[in-house]
Parts: structure tokens; C-alpha cells; sequence
């Protein structure tokens, strides 16, 4: 019962440990950066992540995009912002 090749399932252990933290990843990271839609992220990549990574994928991406976050303004060639009016000169 405890011979030499009874700790053998160690490896498979951390190996298992190693697949299922990479899996939540995408939680973990959704939940430390206070993601506006979290739980979205958890359920997608709970329940999506079952289906050929695909949801896994798709939450480890939206996890990172922060939601009702304003465009970034650009400058035209004359240093007037893009989003401001024209005005007659």
C-alpha cells in the first residue's frame, strides 16, 4: 500500500493544479482588476470554457477591456482635436 511508486500520483496532481489555474485565469484576473462585468467574465469563461476554449479565449480578451471607456482623441494635421467642431476661421 505505501511502496516506492505510491507517490507517483504527485506529478499528476500539480500537473492537474497547474491546467485548472490557468483555466480560471481569466476569473482571477477579471475579479483583481474590478471588471465592471465580472461575473459576466466568470460565466463565460466557466461555461464557455467547456466548449473548445473558445469562451476561455474570449473571457481571457474581455477581461482586459475595460467597458464605457472614452475613445482616445486624436489630433488632425492643424493640432485641432478630432472630436471638436470645425469652426470658420
Amino acid at each position: 500500500m505505501f511502496g516506492p511508486g505510491s507517490y507517483s500520483f504527485v506529478p499528476l496532481l500539480m500537473f492537474c493544479g497547474l491546467l485548472l489555474a490557468l483555466y480560471l485565469m481569466p476569473t482571477v484576473i477579471a475579479i483583481k482588476l474590478r471588471h465592471p462585468h465580472k461575473v459576466a467574465v466568470i460565466l463565460i469563461n466557466l461555461l464557455g470554457g467547456l466548449f473548445f476554449w473558445v469562451g476561455w479565449v474570449v473571457a481571457l480578451l474581455w477581461c482586459f477591456i475595460e467597458a464605457g471607456k472614452p475613445p482616445i482623441e486624436s489630433n488632425d494635421r492643424s493640432g485641432r482635436k478630432i472630436s471638436e467642431p470645425a469652426t470658420a476661421a
